[in-house]
């Protein structure tokens, strides 16, 4: 009976990736049905996926297509403080798919793939260089404030060293990615279940509880940022969150709040500063959001987990800090978010809604929904600042 595409990959990790038995399975999948329906269309056929945290992209061979040899991957290690050249032999990469340290078929592209599949994923951090003898390697930091690897290589071609560096910390990380994929995917609702205090910024009585016990710090998020004033703005504690729903303006206590470089205010803003210039903080294009009295934990997390192009986001925050929690926050669905809570907001922002003339008009769910991201906010801040004081 033919095998399906699924069957031939968990073969191939069966295997343990013998030549021979890479050979044989890629020969016998161009003979499975679904393959040749595949093979029917325009370009390559890929096969590819994560099997037991283990990244791999085969491009299957075409017919009458000789599988070349397959060399096997020279290991790398981690290390401890400074990075240590690692001996590697020259390895061909002009062909073959990673899985689990060997090469089969005849695609390359690990370079994306190891930095969308893994680091972006993940919230890991890479940075890829020259040594002294211009030949490429790739440091890559694997969670917060952890482990440090060195993957190196022999070759000078940007292309092709690039490539093997990445196949080399495909390889070695697979544990790492195995780990995180065994974590079950929540969402920030689902891993904090326990309500959230909530005051009305408009009711009595709330800024004056507020300004009585003046906290040191506070985390601050906003809804509708693409509008100013925008639709929410949540002022969080460690023991309660105020959300203002601002009219013409935001009211004289915020701005009393965000002026006040007493308190330390905290942001997750993914590099855009819209969440603080939708609330007319005004800085220079160099100000360091690492200091008080104005800090953004993406800035701050970049400064001692390495920075990244692209923003690791909250929820990623989240489970980087509290390893505790085991299980890897993910962002809702775009679809599920448009069916609820944030879709709202957004629909205020866009003109497609009528805007909000109280709290009252939420419900208790998107009052929680604002709540807690801006309280995960400070939170993350906190793990942060601890994890800076212990080192």
């Amino acid at each position: 009976m033919p095998k399906s595409p699924a069957y031939i990959v968990g073969r191939l990790f069966e295997s343990r990736l013998g030549g021979d038995a890479i050979r044989q399975i890629l020969e016998a999948s161009k003979r499975t049905p679904q393959l040749k329906r595949m093979n029917a269309k325009r370009g390559p056929t890929y096969v590819k996926g994560i099997h037991k945290g283990n990244f791999f992209r085969i491009q299957l061979p075409s017919k009458g297509r000789k599988i070349p040899n397959i060399p096997e991957l020279p290991p790398s290690q981690p290390y401890p403080k400074a990075p240590k050249a690692i001996a590697e032999q020259q390895t061909k990469v002009s062909t073959g798919a990673i899985i689990e340290g060997a090469y089969a078929g005849y695609y390359s592209d690990f370079l994306q793939q190891f930095q969308q599949q893994v680091i972006q994923k993940y919230g890991w951090w890479a940075n890829y260089d020259t040594d002294d003898n211009g030949c490429w390697f790739v440091d890559v930091i694997v969670g917060f404030n952890a482990e440090r690897y060195r993957f190196q290589s022999t070759l000078r071609d940007q292309k092709k060293g690039k490539e093997a560096v990445s196949a080399l910390a495909v390889k070695t990380l697979a544990e790492h990615v195995a780990k995180e994929e065994g974590k079950p995917a929540q969402h920030l609702d689902q891993v904090f279940k326990d309500p959230i205090q909530i005051y009305d910024s408009k009711k009595d009585g709330t800024w004056d509880m507020f300004w009585q016990n003046k906290p040191s710090v506070v985390g601050l998020d906003v809804e509708g940022n693409q509008i100013s004033p925008p639709v929410l703005v949540q002022i969080s504690t460690d023991e309660y969150t105020i959300l203002e729903v601002p009219q013409r303006g935001l009211s004289s206590n915020l701005e009393r709040l965000l002026d006040d470089n007493s308190i330390v205010k905290v942001f997750c803003d993914n590099f855009s500063n819209k969440d603080k210039m939708c609330l007319g903080l005004h800085f220079l294009e160099e100000t360091d959001f690492t200091k008080p009295p104005i800090v953004d934990i993406e800035v701050l997390f970049g400064s001692i987990s390495g920075n990244v192009k692209v923003p690791r986001g909250l929820s990623k925050l989240v489970s980087m800090c509290m390893p505790e929690l085991n299980v890897r926050v993910a962002k809702p669905s775009q679809k599920r978010s448009k069916l609820s809570n944030i879709g709202r907001f957004a629909m205020i922002e866009q003109g497609k809604a009528l805007p909000l003339h109280s709290l009252q008009e939420l419900s208790e769910k998107e009052k929680q929904y604002a709540a807690l991201d801006a309280w995960c906010t400070l939170q993350v801040y906190r793990r942060i600042q601890q994890e800076i004081m212990a080192s």
